[in-house]
């Protein structure tokens, strides 16, 4: 009887905290795929986020939050350009709860995990600017991080920007390329597609710029 007690008594208590409001709210929710035993009731509520449950977790607690309120995470940084995404990216971390903040870190955060992450704050009130530190390129991503703050800037294989949001959202699928110049970003959302003219482009098979492929 006391455990099932216990147990009552937390499953009420995550029942309160989803009732509630928020001014902050920080999370490094689980990534990737969803799992197969709970991909019917997945895909009927969250379906736009099959492909990285962590994102569910950010849009659902970003709702939840007070206005002002902010909200920080560590997630993979795939919904930054996944096609997926296309539609969250520009009615939500562009528009209504949008990216005060990222941290793009990429490849050798999560110890000897294989994933692309990166940390932002979403903030549930309208902004005009993002401020985006790339660090892709650092080897230490830690320690040139803490450079580029403590030194004014100069952090090996660090590089900021600061981009409107609209300008990334009206690229093609909004896009969060916070790295285009403006003037390219401007040419890129006047051109026409490749589809627009009956044509189609194919990824074909190779292996880029991923370090787990060798060259021989």
């Amino acid at each position: 009887r006391r455990l099932f007690a216990d147990d009552a008594a937390q499953g009420f208590a995550f029942i309160d905290v989803c009732r509630k409001r928020y001014d902050v709210v920080v999370m490094n929710p689980p990534f990737g795929r969803r799992s197969e035993p709970s991909s019917d009731y997945f895909d009927k509520y969250y379906g736009s986020f099959k492909s990285d449950m962590g994102l569910a977790f950010v849009d659902g607690f970003s709702r939840r939050l007070a206005e002002g309120g902010q909200l920080g995470a560590l997630t993979s940084r795939t919904f930054l350009a996944g096609g997926s995404f296309a539609e969250w990216r520009r009615d939500v971390v562009l528009s209504s709860r949008p990216i005060k903040v990222l941290l793009d870190l990429g490849i050798g955060v999560l110890d000897d995990a294989l994933v692309e992450t990166c940390a932002y704050v979403v903030q549930h009130q309208s902004i005009e600017h993002g401020w985006f530190l790339r660090a892709l390129e650092a080897t230490d991503k830690g320690t040139s991080i803490d450079k580029y703050f403590s030194r004014n800037g100069n952090g090996q294989g660090t590089k900021a920007f600061v981009t409107p949001l609209t300008t990334m959202r009206d690229l093609p699928t909004s896009i969060m390329a916070y790295w285009l110049p403006a003037d390219v970003a401007s040419t890129v959302t006047k051109a026409r597609t490749l589809e627009g003219i009956q044509a189609a482009t194919k990824h074909g098979v190779q292996t880029t710029d991923d370090f787990q492929f060798m060259r021989l």
